[in-house]
């Protein structure tokens, strides 16, 4: 292995069991209900830190998160044991269930039925990184700045890996 590709597995998250070497990278897209324009920068806020959080509890690396109005993008770093449509439910379902009992919203968040999720390559990871992050800038929204890891963890007031 070279010394870039250990820099890389360090820098976005792979694992080592006893005997099986992995770096499981995945792009995860999913939609708010009929498209609705409802992801505000406020439930945005929110929505990140409880991802965050959520992904920590499941064991999932949160490499990189951004919003649209109308949908979310994750990249992140799985272990071999994870079972995709069980995380992906977890994420959707818990997600909006604490938007939506938690928040002082005047409408339900509920999501799309379904996802889209690709694989990613060590080697495109911060050409997928700058797509998800860039976000705002591909949909022409306006407001706050990307989230990255780092800027996840500033968020949250932690220095642990979420």
């Amino acid at each position: 292995m070279s010394y870039l590709q250990k820099q890389q597995r360090r820098r976005y998250g792979t694992g080592k069991t006893t005997h099986t070497d992995y770096a499981l990278y995945y792009h995860l897209i999913w939609a708010v209900e009929e498209g609705l324009p409802l992801i505000t920068q406020e439930i945005e806020e929110v929505l990140k830190k409880f991802l965050v959080k959520k992904c920590k509890a499941l064991e999932i690396i949160l490499i990189a998160v951004e919003m649209a109005k109308n949908h979310a993008h994750l990249i992140l770093s799985l272990k071999p044991t994870h079972y995709i449509p069980d995380l992906v439910q977890a994420l959707k379902g818990s997600s909006s269930y604490f938007i939506n009992n938690h928040t002082n919203m005047d409408f339900a968040l509920y999501w799309e039925r379904g996802y889209s999720i690709r694989t990613i390559s060590e080697m495109n990871m911060d050409n997928a990184k700058h797509y998800v992050l860039n976000q705002k800038k591909y949909h022409g929204i306006e407001g706050k700045t990307s989230s990255s890891k780092a800027g996840l963890k500033s968020a949250l007031g932690t220095t642990q890996t979420p």
